[in-house]
C-alpha cells in the first residue's frame, strides 16, 4: 500500500483548469464522451477521443489508496509524516461532481450523456465495489448514482450484469436487482455470440454468455445476492436490505460481514425478519440496521444506537466534498424506516435476536 501510494506522490499532476491533482493521461475503460476525433489510419476510419486526465474512477480509487494506508500507517504507529503527507494530497483529488442531469459525473467535466446502452459503468466503482456513498450518510450522491445507473438501462452481459445487480442491491432496490439476476439466468445457446444477443445470459454449464468467458459475471451475480442479504460497508450491519417479494420467506447461512460478524443463520417470512443468530469473532461493538424491530434473546445488553460506532472496523466513509451543478436536479431521497441498535460483544460471543412481527 504504501509503495502504491508513494507512486501516486509522483504520478499526479496539478491540471491547469482546476488546480487539482490528478492522473493521467487515463481512460474511464472503453468509454468515451464524444467530445472529439481523430482519423485511425491503421482502421481508416475517424475514432472519438477517450484519452483524458481526473476520471471520476481514477479519483476514486487513488482517494480510497491514500485514505487506506493513511488509516494502516495509524493502526501499526509508523511513517506518522509520510501519513500526513499523503492525506495533504488525497484533500488536493478532484470531488466527485454531479452534474446537469443530476448524475454522478465519470469525466472531470460534465460530459455525461443523460442516456447510453455503454453497459461499463466505472465511475460507480465508488459505490460497489468502493464503500464510499451510502445513503444515509452521502444521499445526494446516493441520487446520482441511481440517476446514472437508470441512464446506461438494463443490457448488459456477463460481468457488467453482475456488476449491475450488486449496485441496485446498493441502492436498495430489491425488484431490479432481481430483475437483472433474471437476465443472467437466461438460457443461451452456446453458437449465439454477443453480436447475435449483446444482452448475454448464462449457458448451460452455468458459464455466464460473454465471449471469451470472464467468471467475474458468475462471481458478481453472487456478490449481488449476498449484498441483497446483508450489506456492511456502512457503520451499522444492514439485515435484509434488498429482498425482493418473490424471495419473500427464506433463510441464509454462512454470510461474514465486515468487523468479523458471522451470520450464522437468518430468517425471514412474508418479508419480514424472523430471527437471526451472528457470532462475533473479533469482538467489539456490533451495530445491527433492521426495517423490523428486534428483540434480543441470548442475554447480551442492547441499546438503541447512537453517535459514531466505536468499533474502528465498522465505520462511515468520510468524504469531504461534493461538487453539484443544479441541486435542482437532485431528487429527495425517501428512505424506507429502520431500527438501528447496538451490542457490545466479545470475541466468541453468539447473539440470538428475534423480529417483533414486523413493525415499521
Amino acid at each position: 500500500m504504501k509503495s502504491a501510494a508513494e507512486f501516486y506522490q509522483d504520478f499526479l499532476y496539478k491540471e491547469p483548469k482546476y488546480g487539482y491533482m490528478v492522473a493521467g493521461p487515463s481512460v474511464s475503460p472503453e468509454n468515451n464522451p464524444g467530445k472529439g476525433k481523430y482519423h485511425d489510419e491503421w482502421l481508416n476510419k475517424d475514432q472519438s477521443v477517450g484519452i483524458f486526465h481526473g476520471l471520476t474512477m481514477d479519483n476514486q480509487m487513488i482517494y480510497d489508496l491514500l485514505k487506506n494506508t493513511s488509516e494502516a500507517a495509524g493502526i501499526l504507529g509508523v511513517d506518522a509524516d509520510f501519513a500526513r503527507d499523503i492525506d495533504t494530497l488525497r484533500s488536493q483529488l478532484p470531488p466527485m461532481s454531479i452534474g446537469k442531469y443530476g448524475q454522478l459525473q465519470e469525466w472531470l467535466e460534465d460530459w455525461d450523456r443523460e442516456t447510453s446502452s455503454h453497459r461499463h459503468v466505472s465511475h460507480l466503482w465508488g459505490m460497489f465495489p468502493g464503500n464510499m456513498i451510502s445513503p444515509w450518510t452521502q444521499p445526494q450522491l446516493f441520487q446520482a448514482v441511481k440517476k446514472s445507473l437508470i441512464g446506461r438501462g438494463d443490457g448488459a452481459r456477463g460481468w457488467s450484469m453482475g456488476w449491475k445487480v450488486c449496485l441496485w442491491a446498493r441502492l436498495l432496490d430489491a425488484e431490479h436487482a432481481l430483475r437483472l439476476m433474471k437476465n443472467q439466468l437466461r438460457l443461451m445457446d452456446p453458437d449465439v455470440d454477443m453480436h447475435d444477443d449483446p444482452n448475454g445470459g448464462t449457458y448451460a454449464n452455468m458459464f455466464d454468455a460473454h465471449p471469451p468467458f470472464q467468471i467475474d459475471g458468475n462471481f458478481g451475480c453472487c456478490a449481488g445476492i449476498a449484498e441483497m442479504m446483508v450489506q456492511s460497508y456502512t457503520d451499522a450491519i444492514h439485515l435484509l436490505p434488498a429482498v425482493p417479494k418473490e424471495w419473500g420467506t427464506g433463510e441464509v447461512s454462512g454470510l461474514v460481514t465486515r468487523g468479523g460478524f458471522e451470520i450464522e443463520k437468518m430468517t425471514w417470512k412474508d418479508g419480514k425478519l424472523q430471527s437471526v443468530t451472528i457470532k462475533s469473532r473479533l469482538g467489539g461493538n456490533l451495530r445491527l440496521r433492521s426495517a423490523e424491530a428486534l428483540v434480543c434473546q441470548s442475554g447480551h445488553n442492547m441499546v438503541v444506537a447512537e453517535g459514531k460506532n466505536t468499533n474502528a472496523l465498522t465505520q462511515n466513509y468520510p468524504i469531504s466534498s461534493v461538487k453539484i451543478v443544479d441541486e435542482t436536479k437532485i431528487p429527495a431521497l425517501e428512505l424506507p424506516q429502520t431500527q438501528v441498535y447496538d451490542i457490545a460483544t466479545k470475541a466468541g460471543d453468539v447473539i440470538v435476536l428475534k423480529g417483533d412481527g414486523g413493525q415499521k
